[in-house]
Formats: C-alpha cells, sequence, structure tokens
C-alpha cells in the first residue's frame, strides 16, 4: 500500500533526506551502521512507492552520498544543489494535484462573470456563449451560479 504522497508528506521526506547519513556504511560501530541501514532501506522503500521520491532519492544520494560516480554515462545526475531540486519537486507535486472544488468553483464564477461582462460589451460575440457552454459541460454551473449576479441596466443610446 502506497502512502498518497501531499506537499506536508514530501517535506518531510526532504527532511529525512537531509537528515540521513549517506555514510553509514563506513561507521566503524555497528550501532550507527545498523541504524543508518535500517533508515536507507526506509527511504529507498518509500522512493520505490513514487515516482517523484525516487527522484529525490537519487538526488541526493548523487549530491549527499557515495553515488558521484561521474563517468558512467547511465548515472543518474543532477545538476541542480538539493535545495532548487527539492523546490522543483514542490512544484511538480502542486502540478499534479487536482485543483480543490472551491477553488475550482471560484474560477467558474470568476469565468461567468468576465463572460458575462464580454456580452454586455459585444452582444454578438460567441465567446461569452462558447465559455458559459464549456463550464455547463464540465458540471461546474451550479443553479445557484446561473443567476445573474450583477444586473446591468440597459442604456439607451
Amino acid at each position: 500500500m502506497t502512502t498518497p504522497v501531499d506537499l506536508a508528506y514530501l517535506d518531510a521526506y526532504i527532511d529525512r533526506l537531509r537528515a540521513h547519513d549517506w555514510y553509514f556504511e563506513r561507521a566503524d560501530d555497528p550501532r550507527p551502521y545498523k541504524a543508518g541501514l535500517a533508515a536507507d532501506q526506509k527511504l529507498r522503500r518509500e522512493a520505490a512507492s513514487e515516482p517523484l521520491l525516487r527522484d529525490l532519492f537519487e538526488c541526493a544520494a548523487f549530491i549527499f552520498g557515495t553515488d558521484r560516480v561521474d563517468a558512467r554515462p547511465t548515472q543518474w545526475q543532477c545538476w541542480l544543489s538539493f535545495d532548487e531540486f527539492a523546490e522543483v519537486s514542490r512544484r511538480r507535486l502542486a502540478a499534479k494535484a487536482a485543483p480543490r472544488p472551491d477553488v475550482t468553483h471560484q474560477l467558474a464564477k470568476i469565468v461567468r462573470a468576465l463572460a458575462g461582462a464580454l456580452a454586455r460589451a459585444d452582444p454578438d460575440n460567441q465567446a461569452a456563449d462558447r465559455a458559459i457552454g464549456a463550464l455547463q459541460r464540465m458540471g461546474l454551473l451550479e443553479s445557484t451560479l446561473m443567476t445573474p449576479s450583477v444586473t446591468v441596466p440597459d442604456v439607451a443610446p
């Protein structure tokens, strides 16, 4: 079972990557070695569950860890700093996330208001009708949204 990755989970994973002892294999004492091995296995299991986490793990292993072999052309390499790559990963996650329903309906209201303003400014323009039709087909306009929010009196020329 995979854990859904949200921004809080991603930030916690990034913090665990930063805090990880990447050189645990070189420890003389078995206690830090065992703790490092357990943490490394947990980070790898999490990375295997989501491509975004896998990319972060590989970037951290390349930058912080011992995987700095530049001679192999197939070796994954990160040319950004870890903080820059973490920010890119946050943006990738935000782009993948579905918009919240309340935000979607707020955007639908704004589009409806703009379509109404466009229709009043140029009654022959079909863009307003197409915008309203598209919102209706997507199911974003409810009956409460269809009532006019602002009544503009007709002005005779």
